[in-house]
C-alpha cells in the first residue's frame, strides 16, 4: 500500500542532488500567466509580535519581556496594529500599497500539532487524513483543465516548482500534475546521469503510481533545464539577501524572468518554533523574511513582471498570547498572514486582536484560512473554489474581483 510519506519521498526522488552550470536568459514574455508564490513560515510564527497590537495594554501585561515597543514598530493605521521593527522591507511595501495584512486567520477546533496543522493548511481540509491531494496541486490540476478547454497550452510551461531541500510539500501533491523539487537551480544539468534512469522508464506501465509521478517530475525538470541557457544567475543573486530564503527567491525570480510559465512556486522559511529566548531569534527570522520578500518584489517591479505575481505567506499556527517562563511562546492558533504584490488591495483586512476573549489561551480566528484560498482561486486564478475547498467560502477582498 502506498502511504502519503512514500508518495512524497518518491516525488523527491525525481530530483536527486546534482549541480549545473547553465542558468537563465533574460527577457519576460508578454502575456505571461499569473503565478502564486507560497512562502511557508515553518514552526508556527508568532503572529502577535509580527503584527503587534502596540496600543493594547493587555498585550504588554501578558508579554512583559517580548512585547514590541510602539515607538519602534511600523504603524499600519488600523486597529492600533504595527509591523515588527525588523520588517522594514515589508513596511515599505505596505506604504507603496503592495502589502495586504490579513488578520486572525485560522480554522475551527485548532490543532496545535505541527504536522497535522500543516497538513490541514496543505490540503485545505479539516480532515487531512482523508484528503488525497494538496490544495496547490489541485489548483494546478484545475488550471490545466481550464487551459486545455481554452486551448492555451504553452510549451514554456512548468506548472509548479518547489524550491526546498526537504521532501515535496503535501500542498503541491496531485497525481496528475508532476512538480519538480529543487534544492537550488544548481541542481539541474541536462547531462546529469542520475536523472537518466527515470527518463528511460516506461511511464505508461505505472500510470497513477508514485513512480509515474516521479517520472513526470523528472520530465518536467528536463523541460525546465532546456530553458536554462544564458546569463549567470550570480548577477541576480547579488541583489538579494545572502540567506537561504533570499537566494531561493533570487532563483525563483530568475525562473520567472526566463519567461517560464510557472503557476505556483513554493519556498520555505523555517525556524519559527520559538519556545525559548524568542525575542532576538524571532527578530532575525522576521528581518530575513522582510528583506527577502522586499528584494523579490522590487526585482519583479524593475523587470515589469510584478503584475503577474502574488506572494502568500502562511504558518501552520500562531503562538500563545501569554509568553512562557522561558521568554518564549508556545503553540497557539490564529495568526495574521501577508499577501504581497502589485495587484494586491493593500491594507489591513480583518478584525483587531481580541486578547480578552481567548480560546484556551489563544487568539480566536475570525478569518477562515479557506477564505484566503477562495480569494486566490476565484480572484487570482479564475478557478471555482467550491470543489477544491469542499464548500463555499467568502473571499477576503485583498484582491479585486475578476471582471
Amino acid at each position: 500500500m502506498t502511504t502519503r510519506r512514500t508518495f512524497l519521498k518518491c516525488c523527491a526522488a525525481a530530483m536527486p542532488a546534482f549541480a549545473w552550470s547553465r542558468v537563465l536568459s533574460a527577457g519576460a514574455r508578454a502575456g505571461a500567466p499569473r503565478c502564486l508564490v507560497v512562502v511557508r513560515l515553518g514552526g508556527g510564527n508568532d503572529g502577535l509580535n509580527t503584527v503587534a497590537p502596540v496600543e493594547d495594554d493587555v498585550y504588554r501585561r501578558l508579554r512583559p519581556t517580548l512585547a514590541v515597543a510602539k515607538a519602534d514598530a511600523f504603524p499600519l493605521g488600523r486597529h492600533g496594529l504595527a509591523l515588527h521593527p525588523r520588517l522594514k522591507g515589508l513596511a515599505e511595501q505596505f506604504d507603496a500599497g503592495r502589502l495586504a495584512v490579513v488578520t486572525n486567520v485560522g480554522y475551527p477546533r485548532p490543532d496545535r500539532s505541527h504536522f497535522r496543522s500543516m497538513d490541514i493548511w496543505h490540503t485545505a481540509s479539516l480532515d487531512p487524513e482523508r484528503a488525497r491531494v494538496g490544495i496547490h496541486g489541485a489548483t494546478l490540476a484545475a488550471l490545466s483543465r481550464l487551459n486545455r478547454s481554452n486551448r492555451e497550452i504553452s510549451d514554456a510551461g512548468i506548472p509548479g516548482v518547489a524550491l526546498l531541500d526537504t521532501e515535496m510539500p503535501l500542498g503541491l501533491v496531485h497525481p496528475d500534475v508532476p512538480v519538480p523539487l529543487l534544492a537550488s537551480l544548481e541542481q539541474i544539468r541536462l547531462d546529469e546521469p542520475a536523472l537518466l534512469p527515470l527518463l528511460e522508464l516506461d511511464r505508461d506501465a505505472a500510470v497513477g503510481s508514485p513512480l509515474a509521478h516521479a517520472v513526470g517530475a523528472a520530465n518536467a525538470a528536463t523541460r525546465l533545464a532546456r530553458r536554462l541557457d544564458g546569463v549567470d544567475v550570480a548577477a541576480t543573486a547579488g541583489s538579494f539577501p545572502a540567506t537561504a530564503l533570499g537566494q531561493r527567491l533570487a532563483a525563483l525570480f530568475s525562473l520567472l524572468r526566463s519567461g517560464l510559465d510557472l503557476r505556483i512556486a513554493y519556498v520555505a522559511h523555517d525556524g519559527f518554533d520559538t519556545h525559548t529566548r524568542q525575542k532576538d531569534n524571532h527578530a532575525a527570522l522576521l528581518q530575513d523574511l522582510g528583506d527577502a520578500l522586499a528584494a523579490f518584489q522590487n526585482a519583479l517591479v524593475r523587470e515589469g513582471l510584478d503584475r503577474d505575481v502574488v506572494t502568500l505567506t502562511f504558518s501552520e499556527f500562531g503562538r500563545r498570547v501569554e509568553e512562557n517562563g522561558s521568554k518564549g511562546t508556545d503553540h497557539g492558533a490564529a495568526a495574521p498572514l501577508f499577501v504581497l504584490g502589485t495587484p494586491v488591495v493593500g491594507g489591513v483586512h480583518g478584525d483587531a486582536w481580541n486578547l480578552v476573549d481567548l480560546d484556551d489561551g489563544d487568539a480566536r480566528f475570525t478569518t477562515d484560512f479557506r477564505q484566503v484560498y477562495a480569494s486566490l482561486l476565484e480572484r487570482w486564478f479564475g478557478v471555482d473554489s467550491r470543489p477544491l475547498l469542499s464548500g463555499s467560502f467568502e473571499p477576503v477582498p485583498f484582491l479585486p474581483a475578476m471582471a
